[in-house]
């Protein structure tokens, strides 16, 4: 496409037409040799002029045209012979002038950027005591330069601010809160601020809580000391009569172990008793029938003894009637009246003898009937005894049973005291457990109000332990 607005066609037009019409109108218009050569000197003059333009106007144009587009990259040049163009020359001098102070410019700009690079990156770790010293003829970098070193310098001073007041938190006063002026509400470091001062709030409030908390355990302790004291009072107390208990109950337990051994004693007594009354009892019922065995018997012998008496009698009498016969018959007689004499004699003896026998089964008899009546008064005396001893028997196994009913409640009594001596012994245990946890509670406590104290932090004062007084 044809740009008709371009300088250099317009003068190769013109050029072109000079250089065509200039000889055609030497050769064939004009006669005089002089102008004819003039006029031809004049075309060839176009010929080089569009020549010289070609190669040293519109190419060095293109050449300045490529450079000033691609003029801001580093690896260009503006390379072009000007010799034939001192025009051309004082723009490529004053390009490569130009270039001179770009590149110082640059230079400038780059050690001003690379300070940056470096003060922010010492930034961007927190450092914020350096700023950028480099300085650079580009007013534009240079406001950008102010800019950030006030940025720094305002940032460095926010930061002192609130190292002085996190230093006075870290000295643990926490009465002051962060304040920076100057700083946009919606800001990031508005945000780190209020964070900051809900910290100082939530510190506060736990410091609040904490010595509230000491000075709320410093009273518990104080009351659970109290009551743990009266605790190993009652629980020594409770030891000493446990122990008088203890001693008693063992007497006790002595004694009614005792009764009852003497209640098993006295038992198997009176079972030796019932025993022995039985066999009592049995023997004078035996020694009644033995007495009515007698006394059949005696009965027998008085009736044998009269039997005698009464063959005695009869022999008495015929023993006389012999010894009358004797007498009568005289000398013949006389034997037969000794024997009848010795007959009479023997007689009178056996009557002597039953008489005695008589006498003493009379007297066995009246003996056996006090045997008898003897006998009988041991068997009603047995039966009273046996029913007394019975009775006897009843009250012992019921002092048994009491007895054995003591001894075991004094038997659970004694386990039920030991349980209570080892729960005693174990409270007792428990309540020193428990005065040394107070003690350390206590002591817990006042470390804890003690150092709650050592901070500085509103409302500290307003708390206080009254029972601690």
């Amino acid at each position: 496409m044809i740009n008709y607005k371009s300088l250099y066609l317009r003068m190769t037009l013109i050029h072109l037409t000079g250089i065509i019409l200039l000889p055609i109108n030497a050769i064939f218009f004009t006669e005089e040799y002089f102008a004819q050569m003039v006029q031809i000197v004049i075309a060839i003059a176009l010929i080089f002029h569009e020549l010289d333009e070609r190669k040293n106007g519109n190419n060095l144009s293109k050449e300045l045209i490529k450079f000033l587009k691609n003029m801001d990259k580093k690896d260009v040049a503006f390379k072009i012979n000007t010799s034939m163009s001192s025009e051309y020359s004082e723009i490529k001098n004053i390009i490569e002038e130009r270039e001179k102070i770009l590149i110082e410019k640059e230079k400038e700009e780059h050690a001003l950027i690379e300070e940056a690079k470096e003060v922010m990156q010492k930034v961007k770790k927190g450092t914020y005591s350096n700023t950028i010293v480099s300085k650079t003829s580009n007013i534009a970098i240079e406001e950008f330069k102010k800019t950030v070193n006030d940025m720094i310098e305002d940032t460095k001073r926010n930061y002192s601010i609130m190292n002085t007041v996190l230093e006075e938190y870290t000295n643990y006063d926490y009465r002051n809160n962060l304040a920076l002026n100057e700083i946009n509400p919606d800001s990031e470091l508005n945000i780190l601020v209020s964070a900051v001062n809900k910290l100082k709030e939530a510190i506060t409030q736990m410091l609040l809580e904490n010595k509230s908390t000491g000075v709320s355990l410093q009273s518990s302790s104080k009351a659970l000391l109290t009551n743990v004291d009266k605790l190993n009072l009652s629980s020594i107390e409770s030891v000493n009569s446990l122990t008088n208990t203890t001693s008693v109950l063992e007497k006790v337990t002595i004694n009614v172990s005792e009764i009852s051994e003497q209640t098993i004693s006295m038992s198997k007594l009176a079972n030796t008793v019932v025993k022995s009354s039985n066999d009592g009892e049995k023997l004078a019922n035996k020694t009644n029938i033995a007495m009515d065995e007698i006394n059949t018997q005696v009965k027998a012998i008085n009736e044998s003894i009269s039997i005698i008496d009464q063959i005695a009698f009869q022999t008495n009498i015929l023993s006389l009637n012999a010894a009358v016969e004797a007498a009568t018959a005289g000398e013949a007689g006389k034997g037969f009246a000794v024997v009848a004499q010795e007959v009479r004699n023997l007689a009178n003896k056996s009557t002597e003898a039953a008489k005695k026998i008589k006498d003493l089964v009379e007297l066995a008899n009246q003996k056996a009937n006090e045997g008898k009546i003897i006998a009988n008064n041991m068997i009603e005396g047995y039966s009273n005894l046996n029913t007394d001893i019975n009775k006897t028997i009843e009250i012992i196994e019921n002092v048994a049973n009491i007895s054995e009913e003591q001894r075991i409640g004094v038997v659970k009594i004694n386990e039920a005291v030991s349980i209570l001596e080892q729960q005693i012994k174990s409270n007792n245990e428990v309540s020193i457990e428990a005065n040394n946890i107070a003690v350390k509670t206590f002591d817990i406590a006042d470390t804890i109000v003690e150092k709650a104290n050592e901070k500085e932090f509103e409302g500290k004062d307003s708390i206080k332990c009254e029972k601690c007084k």
